[in-house]
């Protein structure tokens, strides 16, 4: 397989690109990426680029540069990561989303139907394209974001079912909160902050009074079921909801809190009750990605914070 994996230098290219370097079924791993969040831990680590990874640099709006790609490397597999991301529930201007997420993936979108080489797409979304009319959300339920960054993802998920022919194999992933502490890691996300924060700092502040649940899902696990989803023959057009599990803030801070009794925890606006939201799946859906049981949260947790103490 050539598979090209746009916005591959960011905090999930990073730790996907090592698990598929080893696997015999990747022939060649096409990297584009624009360096906008200056992450150049994958390029600097043991890869041996030379023999099976190219780093192209570019903009997922440059439409040339990425049709050249399809024409030079002949890419049969596309992992669309690239994107404008934020705290996925948080919301900022529109038409920086707008921009990347969405119109950046029409572009791509575009360039695979003209190229006509491309056999799969896995696309990266997010459980804030579901926004919060209900309180736990399975792939059955209708899509009504609410947030501009779920309003971009959702829109990028059109343009992949919609617009690609059939004969293309079209992967929604909308995943949960990703956290992990692994090459390339990023503190933006809420468990992933609350960790670095209670190590260096030894306090985590708290939004609302803790009870808002949120998915999660841990960044190796991920990158595990993007690699079943790139071997695996049979899947057509598909959607997964990708998590470990539903979990409420009180609960991290609890685990937190059992590892380190002095970690200080700041609350603001505690009188507040947050929304939760929640993500299910059918077995059938797991079964069809190979998705095993994980490991604790707070298994999670400790292997982390044992790696800041490296």
């Amino acid at each position: 397989m050539n598979i090209l994996i746009t916005g591959g230098l960011g905090y999930v290219g990073s730790t996907l690109i090592p698990t598929l370097f080893n696997k015999a079924e990747i022939h060649n791993i096409i990297i584009y990426d624009n360096i906008s969040n200056n992450n150049y831990e994958l390029l600097l680590s043991k890869l041996n680029f030379k023999s099976k990874v190219v780093f192209v640099e570019g903009n997922i709006l440059d439409k040339q540069t990425i049709r050249n790609i399809f024409q030079t490397y002949k890419i049969d597999t596309v992992i669309h990561l690239a994107a404008k991301t934020i705290t996925p529930m948080n919301d900022t201007g529109f038409h920086e989303f707008d921009q990347v997420n969405h119109w950046g993936t029409s572009i791509l979108v575009e360039i695979i139907k003209e190229i006509n080489s491309v056999k799969k797409i896995i696309y990266l979304s997010s459980f804030a394209v579901y926004g919060t009319y209900l309180k736990s959300f399975s792939e059955k339920n209708i899509p009504i974001p609410l947030s501009n960054y779920g309003k971009s993802k959702y829109l990028a998920e059109k343009e992949i079912l919609e617009r690609l022919p059939d004969s293309i194999s079209k992967i929604i992933l909308r995943t949960g909160v990703v956290y992990g502490c692994t090459l390339g890691f990023s503190p933006t996300t809420v468990l992933n902050k609350f960790i670095f924060e209670s190590h260096f700092f030894n306090k985590i502040q708290v939004f609302g009074n803790g009870n808002q649940k949120r998915p999660f899902i841990h960044i190796e696990r991920l990158s595990e079921v993007i690699f079943n989803t790139i071997i695996n023959n049979n899947l057509k057009t598909e959607i997964f909801n990708i998590f470990d599990y539903n979990v409420s803030i009180k609960e991290i801070t609890d685990i937190l809190l059992k590892i380190n009794p002095k970690l200080e925890l700041i609350y603001m606006n505690r009188d507040h009750e947050m929304k939760s939201i929640e993500l299910s799946t059918e077995e059938s859906l797991n079964n069809k990605l190979n998705i095993k049981a994980p490991v604790t949260l707070e298994q999670n947790i400790r292997e982390c914070l044992i790696k800041f103490s490296l």
